[in-house]
Parts: structure tokens; sequence; C-alpha cells
């Protein structure tokens, strides 16, 4: 999988409105040392909506994002989302 800014870590943007983006990185080592990687993931279960807390929007901040389901959003992302710039926005922008 190619990384992109419109994978997985998205739903950051969308808790926070449009607040904290999930930043883009590549590791890079010089040597022929082994490098070790570990992913750590927390997924919300089937059901529970993904929504920014009532203090993250407000008359300057309109909500960006309707509330989101994780598991619904990842069969979007998997089937049709991957043909939109910004997945998170063709799923649930408001």
């Amino acid at each position: 999988m190619i990384p992109s800014n419109s994978t997985i870590p998205v739903e950051i943007q969308a808790w926070t409105n449009g607040r904290l983006y999930s930043a883009s990185h590549r590791v890079m080592m010089t040597g022929n040392d082994a490098r070790y990687s570990v992913g750590l993931f927390s997924i919300p279960k089937k059901g529970y909506m993904v929504k920014p807390p009532e203090e993250f929007a407000d008359q300057a901040h309109p909500l960006l994002f309707k509330a989101l389901d994780h598991v619904e959003y990842l069969a979007f992302f998997y089937t049709e989302g991957q043909k939109f710039e910004s997945p998170l926005k063709a799923y649930c922008g408001a």
C-alpha cells in the first residue's frame, strides 16, 4: 500500500474537527543495521460514532465532518473511497 494522508489515521482529523492531522512521515536510515517498527492502533467498535467533542465546534469553527462509524468508513475507503482525493470528505464531509 502506498502511504497516503487519506488512509486510516485521518479519523483524528474528524474527531478534532480539522484541528489536528496525522503526520506524514518516512523513516530514513543509513548503513545496513536492521530497523524495527511497532504499529500501535486503537480501533473503535462497530457502531461507535466518531465525532468531535462539543468544545471543538462553534461559530468560528463550524463542523467540518458528520459523525462516522469507523467500520463503515473502512468499508467505504477500501471499496469506493480511494477514487477521491479526500475519502474522509467524500464519506462524511459536512
